[in-house]
């Protein structure tokens, strides 16, 4: 399960059990244009407060 905790301009930040989960929800989410693609990163516990949160680009 994908959780979304919060977003700001340019990142939208989660948490997600699995890369499998990650991965089927990136394609759902960005599967207009491969462009808007970018490859999730470790966010800082100072952006989120939670150790195991994500991020991704919000590119356009």
């Amino acid at each position: 399960m994908i959780k979304l905790i919060g977003k700001d301009t340019l990142k939208i930040y989660y948490v997600a059990e699995t890369k499998a989960e990650v991965s089927r929800w990136l394609l759902k989410m960005f599967s207009k244009t491969r462009a808007n693609a970018s490859v999730s990163q470790k966010a800082s516990v100072s952006e989120t407060g939670m150790p195991e949160a994500m991020w991704i680009s919000r590119r356009n």
